[in-house]
């Protein structure tokens, strides 16, 4: 199995995705070839979440892979959410460039090409003289494909993909049962980069193997004592759902709040091609995960609270979102740094190993997720 496009192919050992070849997180012709087949391709990619855009004309920006977006409710529709490349139709100028806000029209700050929320051209300076031969739907802003699931919003530039439903398979179970029913506000967020490839990214969200070794807060919280399970979608996406047995007192902690809980289970998915929704302690969270370059990833964590939190329960989630779960906290800071040594190494050649999946389901430590993930990843690739 090679790559056919590559001039320095890449051949995978085996066809049973137990070996990953180290080349595919240092190639930079790789890196293109993701971004169109993967990214652009047949994928639903997290791009927000209701609460982020709630009123009429409310935007945010973002990318899809390395493609910048608008994500937009709709002033005329309010229940319809647009999402537009932001890319003006006349000479490619990024047309809305705050990160978030309200509009009711969209405008280039170059030649003042100005379009409606759902992407259509509405003005131009002279635009008379616009060559008669452009068609119309040249003169708008791309629209995506659109999909909503339990308050998660997902665009894909494929019109023709499956549904939500299939696509996420048994882990819109775990969606629902980690955000709950209740509206929710986003009430900060954060952002970093990371030095390693994206797809190191979306692997170590689905590889339980590490936790309860890399991290001590998991060891903390006996993470492995208590048990977890894991989930595998049609489409490379995954899920590990898991009890944390109660806190004990330790040498390593003096404010052992940071560490309180009253949800029983956790989750944490990673939706193919890379995008985190996880439900930690009281830590509600999504991370936006973009592919910067073939060895370096921005992620931006956004958190959010219940609208029926009190004051207390608000403070408490944005402390653990700060120093559990955030950039700096006590498990995303130890990811980095092992993410980031696996990157320099990746230079070496040779290939990564997968455990074998477990008999009777898929056990905490299990790297079955992972192995799914790579053979969605080959399968789009055409290799």
């Amino acid at each position: 199995m090679k790559f056919v496009q590559l001039e320095k192919q890449i051949t995978w050992p085996t066809e049973d995705f137990s070996r990953i070849p180290r080349k595919v997180f240092v190639e930079p012709e790789l890196f293109d070839m993701e971004m169109e087949r993967i990214f652009q391709g047949s994928t639903w990619n997290l791009v927000g979440h209701v609460s982020e855009i709630p009123q009429p004309g409310d935007f945010k920006t973002g990318y899809l892979g390395n493609i910048p977006i608008i994500v937009v409710r709709d002033n005329k529709s309010p229940r319809v959410i647009n999402v537009l490349v932001n890319t003006c139709a006349h000479r490619g100028a990024e047309v809305e460039r705050r990160p978030c806000g309200n509009a009711k029209q969209f405008s280039c700050l170059y030649h003042k090409w100005t379009y409606n929320l759902s992407g259509e051209m509405i003005g131009a300076p002279f635009k008379e003289d616009i060559p008669p031969n452009i068609e119309k739907e040249e003169m708008t802003l791309k629209k995506l494909n659109v999909a909503q699931f339990h308050g998660l919003i997902f665009a894909s530039f494929q019109q023709n993909m499956v549904s939500i439903d299939e696509y996420l398979g048994d882990i819109g179970d775990g969606i629902r049962k980690g955000l709950g029913d209740k509206p929710l506000i986003p009430i900060g967020n954060q952002k970093v980069v990371y030095n390693c490839n994206w797809k190191l990214y979306s692997e170590n969200v689905i590889d339980g193997y590490h936790t309860g070794y890399l991290h001590a807060a998991f060891r903390m919280l006996r993470m492995f004592s208590a048990g977890g399970v894991g989930t595998t979608s049609n489409y490379g996406s995954g899920q590990f759902s898991y009890k944390t047995l109660p806190l004990e007192k330790n040498d390593v902690l003096n404010d052992l709040s940071i560490l309180e809980k009253t949800n029983e289970t956790s989750f944490i998915m990673n939706f193919f091609p890379t995008s985190v929704v996880s439900t930690h302690l009281e830590t509600i969270g999504i991370r936006y995960v973009i592919p910067h370059s073939i060895d370096k990833t921005l992620v931006y964590f956004q958190y959010f609270m219940c609208e029926t939190d009190s004051p207390e329960k608000k403070d408490l989630r944005i402390k653990q979102a700060s120093n559990v779960l955030g950039p700096l906290g006590l498990i995303s800071l130890e990811d980095a740094a092992a993410l980031e040594a696996i990157q320099k190494s990746a230079v070496s050649g040779g290939h990564n190993i997968i455990l074998k999946p477990s008999d009777g389901g898929i056990p905490i430590h299990s790297e079955v997720m992972v192995r799914n993930f790579w053979k969605q990843y080959h399968e789009l690739m055409g290799l």
